[in-house]
């Protein structure tokens, strides 16, 4: 905060410290304020003064208090902010004195004095072990001495500050484990590489540093991105790194193998089933044996295969025509929107299949009798189909055999 001084002050100490240097006592003449009259500043014996509550008192041995001083009456010295409110004054760091000097005035404490100003030639980087002596960029005055403390191990960033190891860019670091200087400053690892004991190691795919310097794979086994791996039963790298099996799939023995189907790999890789067993949805099973009675067709044997009950009479359900006696397995409706296959044949009293009337005029069923509907001559027992409607051509479904 900036505090005004009157010009009637400041004239009366350029007055009294010109007594002081000159010898002399100021008297009150010397020193008197046009504001209040003779009284002027009080005078020790010392002849120094000090601002007092309500003007100026004298700080030598034996000084008394001026009788007519000034009485702090003006708003810029009374500690007031001109309206008669306290000013609040916020304490700073004093600055470092200057300390002049000459030859009549010599520096103490070990200083030099450059010019007329004392210096510590041990730590001012203007005036480094000898006056003009300068440090330059990035170094700093250390015991009297320019140091680079950006690479001095003794003054690492600063003056004083000892590394154990190495000084890189101010800062102390152990190049046998700092990435960004791996070894010496600056030589720095990349991304998949770390510091392991001053050099840079790919720890990715080294299997005596696998993921950090100090960690090696068991016997056998890959790094593969920076952990260990088993080729034989790692799904994830199955016989080498990045060969990923399949979700139904086990690594056994380094090859992807199912395990879903496998009676030697059933469910996990060396789970073999026994006997008859079949491995089925990745567990052992055991399949039904024979047919149960008066059962015909291909039964499901309950894992995932199938036994064969001999062929089927017609109308029992079907799947092909080896299924069927007759081997003709013919889709028919069973109802709306149903449908379903059953064995049929050319004896069964009923018209199905591709038959044109019942039991006859299909492939494989003979011909039909006189007077029965045909498309050509070979559905015709006679061998003959004619066209009953004739109008310029035959009508449609106007055939009938002979």
């Amino acid at each position: 905060m900036l505090i005004r001084l009157s010009p009637l002050l400041v004239l009366s100490a350029v007055l009294l410290c010109t007594a002081c240097a000159e010898g002399t006592e100021a008297t009150g003449d010397d020193l008197q304020s046009p504001l209040s009259g003779a009284g002027g500043v009080a005078q020790g014996s010392t002849g120094g003064t000090t601002l007092g509550a309500g003007g100026y008192t004298a700080s030598g041995s034996g000084g008394n208090v001026g009788s007519g001083g000034m009485s702090g009456s003006d708003p810029a010295m009374d500690g007031s902010g001109g309206d008669g409110e306290p000013m609040e004054m916020e304490p700073d760091d004093p600055p470092e004195p200057v300390i002049e000097c000459d030859d009549t005035k010599p520096c103490g404490g070990g200083r030099l004095c450059c010019g007329d100003v004392c210096v510590d030639d041990q730590s001012d980087d203007a005036n480094c072990g000898g006056c003009g002596v300068a440090c330059g960029s990035g170094q700093g005055c250390c015991d009297g001495g320019c140091i680079d403390t950006a690479t001095d191990e003794a003054n690492c960033g600063g003056c004083g500050v000892t590394c154990a190891d190495t000084c890189c860019d101010g800062s102390c670091v152990d190049p046998s484990l700092e990435r960004d200087h791996c070894g010496a400053c600056g030589a720095a690892c990349t991304n998949n590489e770390a510091c392991c004991s001053g050099s840079c190691e790919d720890v990715r795919s080294d299997v005596n540093r696998c993921g950090s310097c100090n960690n090696s794979c068991a016997g056998g086994e890959l790094c593969c991105g920076g952990s260990c791996s088993d080729p034989d039963s790692d799904v994830q790298h199955c016989g080498a790194c990045m060969v990923s099996c399949g979700g139904s799939e086990g690594c056994c023995g380094g090859d992807c193998t199912g395990i879903t189907d496998d009676a030697t790999n059933c469910g996990a890789c060396g789970v073999t089933c026994s006997g008859t067993e079949t491995c089925y949805e990745a567990a052992c099973c055991s399949p039904a044996a024979a047919c149960p009675p008066d059962s015909c067709g291909r039964l499901d044997d309950g894992c995932g295969g199938q036994i064969e009950c001999g062929p089927c009479p017609d109308g029992q359900g079907c799947g092909e025509g080896a299924d069927c006696q007759s081997g003709r397995c013919t889709r028919e409706s069973c109802g709306l929107a149903c449908s379903h296959d059953i064995c049929t044949s050319c004896s069964d009293g009923r018209q199905n299949g591709d038959e044109l009337h019942t039991d006859c005029g299909g492939n494989g069923c003979g011909g039909c009798s006189a007077g029965q509907d045909c498309d050509n001559n070979s559905q015709c027992l006679s061998g003959s189909c004619v066209c009953m409607v004739q109008v310029g051509s035959c009508l449609l479904r106007s055939k009938q055999c002979e």
